[in-house]
Order: C-alpha cells, then sequence, then structure tokens
C-alpha cells in the first residue's frame, strides 16, 4: 500500500492475487474504489511493492511481483466518480530474466528503488533471488541498464530493502541474508 505524494486522498493497493486498486479516502469516513485492475492484466502473483512515480499529473505508479513482472501504470481519469478498469491500455511488463548461454532464467522481484534526483526514469528492482536490475524506463518502452550481483556480491536470500543515498544518488543501500551492502551504481 502507499500514499499518493501528490493527491494525499489517494491509496494505492496492491492485492495479494496481482491486481491494483486505487482507493479514495477523502471523506475520512469511507473508502471509495476509484478503479481496479483486470486480472488477466495484472501480475499473475501477489504485488511485493508498490511505488507512486512523481509524474506532473501524479497518476503514475509502478508495481512488480515475484511472478518477474515489473509493471507500469497510469490511471489518468482517477476523478471520475464510478469505478472504472484501470488502465485502459497497460503498459508491456518488464521481465526480469537474465539470459546465461542458452539458459534463461527467471528472477522475482520484491522491491522496487525509485528516486526521480537519480534520474527521473531510473529504476532499481530487488530480486527474491539476492540480486539488483537497474532499469531505464522511457516512453512506452522498459529495458535493463545494469545486472548487479551476478557475478559477485549478491545477497544469498531475498533483498528485504533497498534505498539510495539522499544525498549521493550512486550509492544503494541493500539488506538482506542478514547483511546490508552499501554498492556503487556507476
Amino acid at each position: 500500500m502507499s500514499f499518493n505524494p501528490k493527491h494525499q486522498n489517494l491509496l494505492g493497493c496492491g492485492c495479494s492475487n496481482g491486481t491494483v486498486s486505487i482507493f479514495d479516502i477523502s471523506d475520512g469516513v469511507t473508502q471509495n474504489l476509484l478503479c481496479s485492475s483486470k486480472l488477466e492484466e495484472s501480475h499473475n502473483d501477489a504485488i511485493t511493492d508498490f511505488v507512486w512515480l512523481r509524474s506532473r499529473n501524479g497518476t503514475e505508479f509502478v508495481t512488480t511481483s515475484t511472478d518477474g513482472k515489473v509493471i507500469w501504470w497510469d490511471i489518468k481519469e482517477f476523478s471520475t466518480p464510478q469505478v472504472f478498469v484501470c488502465p485502459e491500455n497497460p503498459e508491456k511488463p518488464l521481465m526480469l530474466v537474465d539470459k546465461e548461454g542458452e539458459v534463461e532464467k527467471e528472477y522475482g522481484g520484491v522491491r522496487i528503488e525509485y528516486n526521480p534526483e537519480a534520474g527521473a526514469t531510473k529504476y532499481l528492482i530487488a530480486t527474491e533471488q539476492g540480486t539488483i536490475f537497474s532499469a531505464n524506463k522511457k516512453k512506452q518502452d522498459a529495458d535493463f541498464i545494469n545486472k548487479l550481483g551476478f557475478k559477485w556480491g549478491r545477497h544469498l536470500g531475498p533483498v528485504c530493502g533497498i534505498q539510495r543515498n539522499p544525498t549521493h544518488n550512486k550509492y544503494v543501500l541493500t539488506v538482506g541474508d542478514w547483511t546490508s551492502r552499501v554498492i556503487n551504481i556507476i
């Protein structure tokens, strides 16, 4: 769950069935469901992280799940009073895969680190296998910039937490498998 930083009355929820729901809690007593995603266009596993993006209109967010997908969403018409399905045209998800020779290995996402000061289109996705994917998303397409922890320095279990240094964006703190690591993103 995450509150929208621009529209404080909006609460975004990632559900255990892989769908997302957006609630309006402006009256403080009842929670009005504004929109919910279609099951067939959502994640296949429970959503493990939900992050609102700092966009001009404040209606964009990103989710990840252990199904290996990272999905960007946009709910442009959130002020409509009736429940509608969001988004109408979902973007193609980014699949967390690594191809080693003939073998393609899928990774499950557990945490997303997004800091617009590090780059408005740059994301770090921590996995349940202990590695980090660095992704760049421009318009309708997302691709990997770097894959960290594949050769050395990975956690031996799921990454429980990931955060960029607020003053030096190239340094990232990760926590998992009884250790914490500081990584220099180049």
